[in-house]
């Protein structure tokens, strides 16, 4: 569907205005997509922002117990590359604890 930036930036702030948390924040989001494209948010949605991982008991608790999730794992490496083009400072210690974090988490 053709849907503007500004439909978006207009759903988004009705739909966050009385949220708080991250939880209903990520249902806000999917709740207002599906207002804005006119699909039922249930049939099918692709995620991919990478702190969404650690939300998968939510997105189980919303699309049921049988959810399927795909996940796609970056080789480290590349990851710490993109990283430190992005900000130089970042530390790499932090950027390995948190793969290693998300690899634990899929795992469960």
């Amino acid at each position: 569907p053709d849907v503007s930036r500004d439909d978006v930036e207009a759903a988004l702030r009705e739909a966050f205005g009385d949220t708080s948390s991250a939880e209903e924040r990520l249902e806000a989001l999917v709740d207002a997509w599906a207002t804005l494209t006119g699909v039922d948010a249930s049939v099918r949605w692709v995620e991919k922002t990478p702190r969404h991982l650690y939300e998968l008991t939510t997105f189980r608790r919303w699309f049921g117990p049988d959810t399927r999730v795909l996940a796609l794992r970056r080789d480290p490496r590349d990851v710490a590359a993109s990283q430190l083009a992005q900000d130089p400072s970042r530390s790499l210690f932090a950027m390995a604890l948190t793969c290693r974090v998300a690899h634990e988490v899929l795992e469960r």
